[in-house]
């Protein structure tokens, strides 16, 4: 099995990046594991301890606001690796919307934080419900 983590960046480092760093080395015991940050090498420890348990990390240089480009590497990267299940956290759908619509692989999103309507804006936010139509949650 391959999973494919994406996050936007390992930097700051706080509860989701954590999360996905422990989770990938995990993870790497049972499946082959990739990790996506959406901006560049940041982060140089997790960096270093991830590769240094074999974990690949694909970093897609996204620039800041809106960038079409960096949507265009994520599905080149998702066709050269062919994960069976691609794992998306804090606001990296964004920029896999287009391959979640293709139905390639099997998407899961992870909320990290509780949903209330100061946060989100509750169920009727247009944000999570695309999340949950997409995620057929």
């Amino acid at each position: 099995m391959i999973i494919m983590e994406v996050i936007p960046s390992f930097d700051p480092l706080g509860g989701a990046e954590n999360f996905v760093f422990n989770l990938s080395i995990d993870l790497q015991k049972a499946a082959k594991v990739y990790v996506v940050s959406l901006y560049h090498r940041e982060n140089a420890y997790v960096a270093d301890e991830l590769e240094k348990r074999g974990i690949e990390i694909i970093y897609l240089n996204k620039c800041e606001g809106l960038d079409i480009g960096c949507t265009r590497r994520f599905n080149r990267v998702l066709k050269s690796i062919k994960p069976d299940i691609v794992h998306l956290h804090l606001n990296s759908y964004l920029v896999c919307l287009p391959a979640m619509l293709s139905k390639t692989s099997r998407f899961i999103y992870t909320f990290h934080t509780m949903i209330s309507n100061e946060t989100y804006g509750g169920t009727n936010n247009p944000r999570n419900i695309l999340i949950k139509f997409l995620m057929k949650c």
